[in-house]
């Protein structure tokens, strides 16, 4: 059974990865063009407002690593 710091460490980690991050962060985090990022993972992009767009930090990080 986890410890309750176990438990709120677990989930301030989870919650750190849902945050949705500007499209402009996720270029400088994994290195791509936003551009790049439009036109390759649309899937993993969410429309913040009319103008705005960004990307959860779990996808961001998800593009930034090499599948083997």
């Amino acid at each position: 059974m986890r410890s309750s710091t176990e438990s709120a460490s677990l989930d301030a980690e989870l919650l750190k990865r849902r945050r949705i991050l500007p499209l402009h962060k996720v270029a400088e985090l994994t290195s791509l063009s936003e551009d790049t990022l439009k036109r390759n993972h649309p899937d993993k992009i969410k429309r913040l407002s009319s103008r705005r767009l960004g990307m959860s930090v779990a996808d961001a990080l998800a593009i930034g690593q090499e599948v083997a």
